[in-house]
């Protein structure tokens, strides 16, 4: 519309005042119709910010995260297809250990052999995350038996810089298997569940997905308080 303005008065005030009249005028028009968009382009640049078709903060911050792990988690994926093999807690000794460690779209995942007798499972986000530092009890993630771990990590069986929740697989109706000699006094019953490791991974994948949308939401509530001040 503003272009055909340009051109109408152009060609009006060309014919009555000649050329260079015309051009005048022509050029203010255009300059004023560019102003006027430049104006409409600031009002409207907030709504990109708030979420409306640009990334905000927590979300540009976990695409980084992403990156840097791209090739860790490629490595942790190469193990877990290895290790994937190995069936029960007790195949990997009976000491606390890590059996699986990898990054998942920006989250760790971390699944632990307590001590022989069943596995547990954590999901880590960094220490600086909104989502970080509540307690486990706080937090409304379906997982298997509910959460019952939320701490900071230590640097052993918890990797340092993140914030871990976890669960385990050592409720009613799992087996717990406790040495040789305990195993042949008390014997897995039929209604005891022996998870193995490919198991507690695909069990873990619900909870995984559900907790992204916890991260999601904590980093939309966080944008929001940080626009009110």
């Amino acid at each position: 519309m503003g272009v055909a303005r340009v051109v109408a008065d152009y060609a009006t005030i060309t014919k009555e005042n000649g050329l260079m009249a015309g051009a005048f005028i022509a050029i203010s028009v255009a300059i004023n119709a560019l102003a006027v968009a430049s104006i409409s382009c600031r009002t409207l640049l907030p709504l990109g910010t708030m979420g409306y078709g640009a990334m905000t903060a927590w979300q540009m911050k976990r695409k980084e995260w992403k990156q840097s792990y791209r090739v860790e988690e490629d490595k942790m994926k190469k193990k877990l297809t290895k290790e994937i093999e190995k069936k029960h807690a007790r195949n990997f000794g009976m000491k606390s250990c890590i059996v699986l460690d990898w990054f998942e779209n920006g989250i760790r995942r971390l699944i632990l052999n307590i001590r022989g007798s069943h596995f547990a499972q954590y999901l880590g986000i960094p220490l600086e995350h909104p989502l970080a530092g509540f307690g486990y009890e706080e937090i409304p993630l379906e997982c298997h038996g509910g959460l019952t771990f939320g701490e900071e990590g230590d640097g052993k069986n918890y990797p340092k810089g993140f914030y871990w929740y976890g669960w385990d697989y050592a409720h009613s109706g799992d087996y717990s298997y406790y040495g040789k000699k305990t195993a042949e006094k008390f014997p897995q019953r039929n209604d005891e569940k022996d998870w193995t490791l490919k198991e507690v991974v695909d069990d873990g994948n619900f909870a995984f997905y559900n907790f992204e949308e916890l991260i999601k939401l904590a980093e939309k509530i966080s944008g929001k308080k940080k626009g009110r001040r």
